[in-house]
């Protein structure tokens, strides 16, 4: 028995690899890097407020009640919050006013 015949038997049991039905590498790697990405941006949010103020919500001029707004407090007196804004009648004045309570 010759090399030829050797190496035709042998390349006549192996299959083709990959298999056509598989995806292209660059789309599995452009897949890869989307389902990361998004992973990134849902874990940022939850760990940082400021972040997840500055992706859900849109900047406003006016308080007003409906709307949220986010609080920082002075260092070392609490945590970052985002609340929903109140409107309450002032006793005693008549004004409205302490549109949330902090």
């Amino acid at each position: 028995v010759n090399e030829t015949a050797i190496v035709e038997a042998v390349h006549a049991q192996e299959r083709k690899m990959p298999s056509p039905l598989l995806p292209d590498f660059w789309a599995v790697l452009y897949l890869f890097g989307v389902f990361i990405a998004n992973c990134l941006v849902f874990f940022v949010q939850r760990w940082s407020l400021m972040v997840k103020s500055r992706v859900q919500f849109k900047r406003s001029d006016r308080l007003e009640a409906g709307h949220l707004a986010y609080i920082t407090p002075h260092a070392h007196q609490g945590a970052a919050e985002i609340i929903s804004v109140h409107e309450k009648q002032l006793s005693g004045g008549g004004g409205r006013g302490a549109p949330f309570l902090f």
